[in-house]
């Protein structure tokens, strides 16, 4: 599918909402091709004789005017279409948009239109031609051992054996192909959020169980990923030694259909057992989340202290992403660090909410001062929840934190109502059924039955 030409200056490709696209990540999407200089622009569209892309929208640049921009696109390629975004719809700029050719001129409502039915445009070829795509190459691995002859080790139902196993399982995971598993157009997604930290030891882990916790509780579907995957132990935590991992996903990628909760618990991917494992998984990421997010309402993400290509494709992901921030300074120099990165990377800062975790009376840190140290930051206090937590996590009972309300676990609730609507649309329903009157209230029998009573009491007291 051929690709739209987005002229947009560098600070707008990092906060897409001061362009009307709040939430969204323009680097991340497949068929959007950015141009930040008018240099760069007129070079890469001159190049472009294949007409990859079909159209130009100019919205902004870092050294020219965009209507001058504009102009110039148009007189390099007269055949391609070429939008300038404008809020000023005054007599100059459509006698230069005029004069120099340019197809159209728009706001920023019909660009945010345009841009919408584009990327679903683009969502259902791309699933429409990953239906019929095989799931693995004819060239793969796996393919050639399921055409190779029958041998001695295929006729035992052993299959290979030792070194040879592993030789070919880490093929497999190398070459294996999620892409078939992208969810079909029209579909639903999950409410995805990560919890992510500048620095160890912030309390990713804990928050991400609770949350899952929580989420599945009020009633949602939800799935929980350890994506620590050299460290992570949420297995530990939860008590779900023998749960599914990231890489039995990657290496038999149709057992996402044997992931579901129970027994009041969130579906579980725990992190591979073999830390090599973690570099190559890490390529898979964005196509195991895209076969995941069909599934679930809500999925919720651990992620590592040191930061890798991994915070990066959940966070262009990201409903929302939770940064946690603890009681000392270097975490918080440490968030400032990670922020300038996001910000280098083109990664959108706007899903961010900022927490400072472990808040008590005598705590460093308040939502106040994370807000102000990070010029206005949305940010939201996660409480200290004292020994008890550690004792939960330590003997795999998290969900003895919800049964006693601990105040980590209510302070964690409080902020999921703010910034995950389907969470506080769950519990909204379920305080409705819980406040519904009985069917003899509604038939009014419940009511005559008042009454009666009040009439028999003014009776024995006259």
């Amino acid at each position: 599918m051929s690709k739209v030409a987005l002229c947009i200056d560098s600070e707008s490709i990092v906060r897409p909402q001061a362009i009307g696209l709040p939430d969204e990540s323009l680097q991340a999407q497949a068929w959007l091709k950015l141009l930040c200089s008018a240099q760069e622009a007129r070079d890469a569209l001159r190049q472009d004789a294949g007409l990859s892309c079909d159209q130009v929208w100019v919205v902004s640049c870092d050294d020219m005017e965009p209507v001058n921009l504009a102009a110039a696109l148009k007189a390099d390629s007269p055949h391609r279409p070429v939008l300038l975004v404008n809020e000023d719809f005054g007599g100059s700029v459509r006698s230069c948009a005029a004069k120099a050719g340019i197809d159209q001129v728009i706001d920023l409502a019909e660009l945010a239109k345009r841009y919408a039915q584009r990327k679903r445009d683009f969502g259902a070829k791309a699933a429409k031609e990953q239906k019929v795509r095989p799931l693995l190459g004819n060239d793969s691995p796996a393919s050639q051992a399921a055409s190779a002859p029958e041998g001695p080790a295929r006729r035992s139902g052993t299959g290979l054996g030792g070194e040879e196993a592993e030789a070919a399982g880490q093929r497999l995971l190398r070459s294996a192909d999620l892409s078939g598993l992208d969810v079909p157009a029209g579909q639903p997604k999950a409410f995805f959020l990560p919890v992510v930290s500048g620095s160890g030891g912030a309390g990713k882990s804990t928050v991400a169980v609770l949350a899952a916790l929580l989420t599945q509780r009020a009633g949602l579907r939800t799935l929980l990923v350890d994506f620590d995957l050299q460290f992570g132990d949420l297995d530990a935590l939860l008590g779900c030694s023998d749960a599914m991992g990231v890489d039995d996903v990657a290496r038999s990628p149709m057992r996402t259909s044997q992931l579901a909760p129970a027994n009041g618990q969130p579906a579980f991917l725990k992190a591979p057992v073999r830390l090599e494992d973690a570099e190559q998984l890490a390529n898979r990421i964005p196509a195991i989340m895209d076969a995941l997010s069909g599934g679930f309402d809500v999925i919720v993400a651990n992620t590592g202290g040191f930061w890798t290509e991994i915070q990066a494709q959940l966070l262009e992901r990201s409903s929302k992403a939770l940064f946690l921030i603890d009681q000392r300074p270097s975490s918080l120099r440490a968030c400032r660090r990670a922020l300038d990165l996001c910000a280098r990377c083109g990664i959108a800062a706007s899903p961010f909410v900022f927490a400072p975790n472990r808040c008590s009376k005598g705590g460093l840190y308040t939502s106040i001062d994370v807000s102000c140290a990070l010029h206005g930051a949305t940010s939201f206090e996660l409480a200290e929840g004292g020994e008890e937590v550690e004792e939960a996590l330590a003997e795999g009972r998290p969900q003895d934190l919800l049964e006693e309300g601990n105040d980590l676990v209510q302070s964690l609730d409080q902020l999921l109502r703010q910034i995950m609507p389907p969470y506080a649309a769950a519990l909204e329903r379920s305080n409705a059924r819980a406040r519904k009157p009985g069917l003899w209230r509604r038939l009014g029998f419940g009511r005559r039955k008042e009454e009666a009573s009040g009439y028999v009491a003014e009776r024995e007291s006259a």
